[in-house]
């Protein structure tokens, strides 16, 4: 997990148990999420902060029920396309003791205050390796809580804007190239609680879009 400031959904550990007894050699990723109704580094602009989190997470009675997170939340901006379209990060990850050695884990070079886009360059790595199932847990979330990040904080937007722009000049002197998300064919694993179905819901809608479709409602057969 990157950034100790997250909370996890019930499911996350067992289905990621299970996408490695599946695929022997799989990179399981969990979509994320932010607390509160939109990116925190846009709602900290107008007074979001841990009192106010708080308040959201004693009134879904958490950690009674903890898929009820998808209540009081939206996609991170790393997930902003939705579950079905290629998103730059997951801060959830698991992949094989192996495959971690093959890419020599994360890369040192990327010695920006918070690391700039080591996770990223990380995920990128481990689900564009030959070979690699990626497996996401589509049913499940990890959700950023509000800590005053480098991204994500209450400084000025001009400063995390700066911040940004150096964390991807420094991953373009690395790699010799701008960062894109990986495209991969992933397979979806686990079950969906009621909870998550708008994010589905959403995620479908994004996909088809992009596909130059247009959602269609279907009648059932036999009306």
């Amino acid at each position: 997990m990157i950034d100790g400031a997250r909370l996890l959904t019930p499911g996350v550990v067992r289905n990621i148990i299970l996408g490695h007894r599946i695929y022997d050699k799989a990179v399981v990723t969990v979509p994320g999420y932010h607390l509160g109704s939109e990116l925190q580094q846009d709602a900290v602009d107008s007074g979001y902060d841990t009192d106010r989190e708080h308040e959201l997470m004693r009134g879904i009675d958490w950690p009674v029920d903890g898929y009820r997170l998808f209540d009081i939340a939206c996609f991170s901006g790393s997930c902003a396309s939705g579950i079905f379209l290629p998103n730059s990060e997951s801060n959830c990850i698991s992949i094989p003791r192996e495959l971690w050695n093959q890419l020599g884990g994360c890369d040192p070079q990327f010695d920006l205050r918070g690391g700039g886009l080591v996770n990223l360059d990380l995920y990128k790595r481990a689900c564009e390796t030959p070979g690699v199932t990626h497996v996401v847990l589509h049913g499940e979330g990890t959700f950023h809580q509000y800590h005053g990040g480098v991204t994500t904080g209450g400084e000025a937007r001009e400063t995390r804007d700066r911040y940004i722009a150096a964390s991807r000049d420094q991953y373009r002197e690395l790699r010799g190239h701008e960062y894109t998300s990986p495209r991969t064919h992933p397979v979806y694993l686990g079950a969906l609680a009621t909870q998550v179905q708008p994010f589905i819901h959403f995620s479908s809608e994004r996909k088809l879009k992009s596909n130059g479709c247009q959602p269609v409602v279907r009648k059932a057969l036999n009306q």
